[in-house]
């Protein structure tokens, strides 16, 4: 959530950006954008600016959705590595009591 509060701060100060937009409304934009492009939906998408604006819109949708799948992908990995080894460590406690036994 803190990002997305550093994000509406930043873009308040950008004069460029017209729009008052606070943390949550950032959040918010941004799945509904990320949703869309998602979809493959571009005239939604093309509301959000002009044509050099969605292009830029889209390459930059684009690489941030690749690093959250990345990002994904490594958490679903680690948690795959640990569950692993959490039964590896399970069955070698089950193996040593048949052993010593």
């Amino acid at each position: 959530m803190k990002m997305s509060v550093d994000i509406a701060s930043d873009l308040k100060a950008n004069r460029r950006f017209k729009v008052d937009k606070d943390g949550q409304g950032c959040t918010t934009r941004f799945d509904k954008l990320a949703k869309t492009y998602k979809e493959r939906s571009p005239v939604s998408i093309r509301r959000s600016g002009t044509d050099e604006e969605f292009k830029e819109c889209e390459q930059l949708l684009e690489d941030i959705l690749s690093q959250v799948n990345d990002f994904v992908e490594k958490k679903d990995a680690l948690a795959s590595f640990l569950a692993a080894k959490k039964d590896g460590i399970k069955s070698s406690g089950v193996m040593m009591r048949k052993l010593a036994m």
